[in-house]
């Protein structure tokens, strides 16, 4: 139930992050029984947000997508980190351009950039369900797509 669990953590993050309060489990339930019986609209919405946002990470990370890489982004860590999942996601969706093939080696190194960072590394290696560290990794991959050049439409304030 990994996979489904982190679906669900991309939805109850973008729609509901405005009241989001640990623990993770409770936030992620109350989600859950808010939107246990969607329309068809509703469905339709989940699943255009989610699959802009899928296809748009592959086009950017490919498959370094969601693991701690190198400058080249090249695949450090092989396992899926939850937390990473969280933050280029949401990100993803949130771009409004293209990129183009300079723009893509910048983000991979900004991006990389920031797992030479221990207050990122530690906001997406412990206690990652803590709301402090979520603001910090969704501000800080945003921060790092906006200096690689990548357009952003962000639709809340990240520092609070």
């Amino acid at each position: 139930m990994v996979d489904e669990e982190l679906i669900l953590r991309f939805f109850s993050l973008h729609f509901e992050r405005g009241q989001y309060r640990t623990p993770l489990k409770r936030f992620l339930n109350e989600f859950m029984r808010k939107y246990k019986d969607p329309n068809d609209s509703e469905i339709l919405h989940f699943r255009s947000l989610f699959e802009k946002a899928v296809k748009t990470v592959h086009c950017l990370l490919g498959a370094a997508a969601f693991r701690i890489t190198d400058a080249e982004g090249n695949t450090i860590e092989p396992i899926v980190n939850r937390a990473l999942f969280d933050a280029q996601m949401l990100a993803s969706l949130w771009t409004t351009s293209s990129p183009d093939s300079g723009d893509l080696v910048r983000m991979r190194r900004e991006l990389s950039g920031l797992f030479a960072d221990e207050t990122f590394l530690d906001a997406i290696q412990r206690a990652t369900g803590d709301r402090a560290r979520t603001l910090k990794r969704l501000r800080e991959t945003v921060n790092a797509l906006t200096r690689a050049g990548i357009d952003m439409d962000v639709p809340y304030d990240l520092s609070r």
